[in-house]
């Protein structure tokens, strides 16, 4: 497996060599600190936050106090065992000052276009459908838009330790510096894939956690900001024209709520794909290549053959600790990680290179399409009117509006 930042090119072919990395913070600036002392008692902007909720036991305190800090109303998004009167009831509990608007996802046909969604159809879109964090981060995009928000806050329901301060930097210092997006990432606990996870607990190798969604401020004003494609890492896609040109900052760290990574096999199974998707379009930023590089199943031959060495590292190394260890506990935690990384590597058989390639290229035609959509959106008065044009029956929307 070859570590660095540097890219090798086989002067023969011309073929970008990928490299497997253990960070990617280079990729973007940090906030200045100075930003923090900024004066709190300036003008908030209007915005939105949205909360996609997944969760069995959804944490809503934090978006719920950042909505009633900067004024802003709250909207979540549920489904997966998420109801929208209860996850409301939950927070105008605590905060009745805040405004929420809760809605159900009972289907997923929402977001019509005059032209089809590439992405929906490739096969590994299809074998996640159950998965719908992407449709909700869309959906807070668009009915931001259509409710003429200069602002979208997006915080997961297992987040903490995002406070309006550390929001308020980013308000304060993105107009006029030419950046669209600020995104914290979550270091403790560290949000990484099952296999980057296992990269770190097994072979012992440094491995960071880069920026993401989970905790991420996107301007609405002067840009069309991109779409989250149906896949793992879509937070990644979504950030990787933006980080090219200059327009992301991160924040400083923040935190999430504990879980097993390899309790759940299915988790690692779901991710896989989106996992090689992501790491292999990041490198060609690292290197500063054109992103349509991608679409190419020639390139993603070099990522497919370093990820299967990778999960084979991996997996033979928990195979010799299961062989010698003594004591149960470390062997039940060991079984469990061996099992969801296998899942990985079954997973990786069809992520072929030229599955990969078709993905990029679906993707591209739908960006330019997002963009489309989004510039025809229709004007709403309230999210929820913006929510039943997108898609939703008004009575799976509980909240304010007519």
């Amino acid at each position: 497996m070859a570590n660095g930042d540097s890219a090798g090119r086989r002067e023969d072919t011309g073929h970008l060599e990928y490299v497997v990395r253990g960070s990617h913070r280079s990729l973007v600036p940090s906030l200045p600190d100075s930003c923090r002392d900024s004066d709190s008692t300036r003008m908030v902007p209007d915005g939105v936050v949205v909360v996609p909720l997944s969760r069995h036991e959804p944490h809503l305190e934090t978006p719920a106090r950042l909505a009633a800090d900067l004024g802003w109303p709250l909207l979540l998004l549920c489904s997966r065992g998420n109801q929208a009167q209860p996850a409301r009831r939950l927070v105008t509990a605590m905060w009745p000052d805040v405004v929420v608007t809760a809605a159900d996802l009972l289907h997923r046909d929402l977001l019509h276009s005059p032209d089809s969604w590439l992405t929906d159809e490739h096969p590994a879109a299809r074998r996640r459908l159950d998965v719908d964090t992407n449709r909700k981060r869309n959906l807070g995009l668009a009915a931001a838009r259509m409710t003429g928000r200069s602002w979208v806050l997006f915080v997961d329901d297992d987040l903490l330790r995002l406070d309006s301060p550390t929001v308020l930097c980013a308000l304060h210092h993105l107009p006029g510096s030419g950046r669209t997006v600020a995104s914290w990432a979550c270091d403790d606990y560290p949000d990484n894939s099952v296999v980057h996870h296992a990269r770190r607990d097994v072979l012992g190798l440094d491995q960071d956690v880069f920026i993401g969604a989970g905790a991420m401020l996107v301007a609405l004003d002067g840009w069309d900001p991109p779409g989250f494609p149906p896949t793992y890492n879509e937070d990644w896609l979504f950030l990787a024209e933006p980080i090219t040109r200059g327009q992301v900052v991160a924040g400083p760290e923040v935190g999430q709520e504990r879980y097993d990574p390899y309790e759940l096999p299915a988790r690692a199974r779901d991710e896989e794909f989106g996992d090689v998707l992501g790491e292999g379009l990041y490198h060609l930023l690292h290197i500063g290549a054109d992103l349509d590089v991608a679409t190419g199943a020639r390139y993603w031959g070099s990522v497919h053959a370093k990820r299967t060495k990778l999960i084979q590292r991996i997996i033979a190394e928990l195979r010799r600790r299961l062989a010698v260890v003594a004591v149960e506990s470390e062997h039940t935690w060991l079984t469990s990680a061996l099992t969801a990384v296998d899942e990985s590597r079954k997973e990786l058989t069809r992520a072929t290179p030229e599955s990969l390639a078709d993905f990029v290229r679906r993707w591209r035609h739908d960006e330019e399409l997002w963009a489309e959509y989004l510039g025809k959106l229709p004007p709403r008065e309230t999210l929820k009117e913006a929510l039943v044009y997108l898609g939703l029956h008004e009575s799976w929307i509980v909240g304010p509006g007519r």
